[in-house]
């Protein structure tokens, strides 16, 4: 639940926020963004491909030598559950080198035609009777380092083939009864090692479900073909150059109607997960870090990363920057941990309300 900061005189009574929480005020955390879970989620289906392995043996880790758009440079399987994806006729196209076959619940239907722009295509039947599974196996030869493919693309019936959205009408409508989505699973921010923007997936990116998450620019379609605010999470290395350039996408093409939460890494408090260090080795070097525990060292620098994070968002958003909603990420088993890091920004920066939206905590249910 998203608490927006503000002076109360009295805590407020359970009546008293039901009478003003609507269904409209509540978000939804998306699920991992994985191979192995084949929701009918993306158009193109390509999103949903697991890692690239050797031929007969998709998945395989290690596996086989990839581009920096995650394409292989050596003849590779790859393989994509389609669990509630429908049957029929799929939309195959790519350029570039390839001799692709199809297997599992899904087979070419005849050899691909390529046009005089160098654009190959072809129909990919898929019936989940064929094998009595749900996973549709992709092999490609005849690539190598110095000759590969691009551009691949898959997508479900009914979209046509050059379809004008990337996410199907089945998973917009499940968004449809809340405000805001967050990407939190999307963007792998738990563990994460990423630190440059160069490191982020690019949009570009034969496959979505690596550890560097979804493209940020396909966080930033859904929200705009949802018509639902964003709310991200910042990776605990991410460099202010990583931050600028996120800030400048988003701020460059969410629909302007639209707000964005910013959140830094998540739960900074477990010390089971790799942001927990990550934030504590920084703060040692931080000279505004004046705690000597660690777990208050870690609160501190979790405040001064979010004020940082807050600044150059609403520098970049610059008049439009009330749609920026920086977060402080609470503890339900610890609550004075968000009120450490508000006393900290009170301390070096002055009203925390100039650089904090709202706090939060971690209140675990599903559905």
């Amino acid at each position: 639940m998203m608490l927006r900061t503000r002076r109360r005189s009295a805590r407020p009574g359970f009546e008293q926020l039901e009478s003003r929480v609507t269904p409209s005020d509540i978000g939804v955390n998306l699920s991992f963004n994985s191979a192995y879970v084949g929701e009918y989620t993306w158009v193109d289906v390509h999103n949903l491909f697991n890692t690239w392995g050797p031929v007969g043996l998709p998945g395989t880790i290690p596996g086989v030598a990839v581009n920096s758009d995650n394409y292989p440079l050596a003849p590779a399987s790859a393989a994509v559950r389609l669990d509630d994806y429908p049957d029929g006729d799929y939309q195959l196209s790519y350029q570039g080198t390839g001799n692709f076959s199809f297997s599992g619940i899904g087979y070419l239907a005849a050899p691909v035609t390529t046009n005089s722009s160098g654009v190959s295509t072809g129909t990919v039947v898929v019936n989940h009777a064929l094998g009595n599974g749900v996973s549709l196996i992709l092999t490609v030869t005849g690539v190598s380092a110095t000759a590969t493919f691009s551009n691949f693309h898959l997508y479900s019936p009914g979209y046509g083939s050059n379809p004008t959205q990337m996410f199907t009408n089945t998973f917009l409508q499940k968004l449809q009864p809340f405000s805001t989505i967050r990407f939190e699973n999307w963007n792998d921010v738990i563990n994460s090692t990423v630190s440059t923007w160069q490191q982020a997936t690019p949009a570009t990116s034969f496959l979505s479900t690596t550890s560097t998450g979804v493209p940020y620019a396909d966080m930033i379609e859904l929200a705009n073909e949802s018509q639902k605010d964003m709310w991200i999470n910042i990776p605990a290395l991410a460099t202010p150059n990583f931050v600028q350039n996120l800030a400048l996408l988003i701020y460059n093409n969410l629909d302007p109607n639209l707000n964005v939460y910013v959140e830094y890494s998540d739960e900074t408090w477990a010390t089971n997960w790799l942001e927990y260090s990550q934030i504590y080795q920084a703060a040692r070097s931080n000279p505004l870090v004046t705690a000597t525990s660690q777990p208050s060292m870690v609160e501190q620098q979790s405040a001064y990363e979010l004020v940082s994070i807050s600044q150059t968002f609403k520098q970049v958003f610059g008049a439009s920057s009330s749609r920026i909603r920086p977060i402080v990420g609470g503890w339900a088993l610890y609550s004075s941990y968000a009120l450490a890091q508000l006393q900290f920004i009170e301390t070096n920066y002055g009203t925390p309300s100039q650089y904090v939206w709202g706090t939060a905590i971690a209140a675990y249910f599903g559905l």
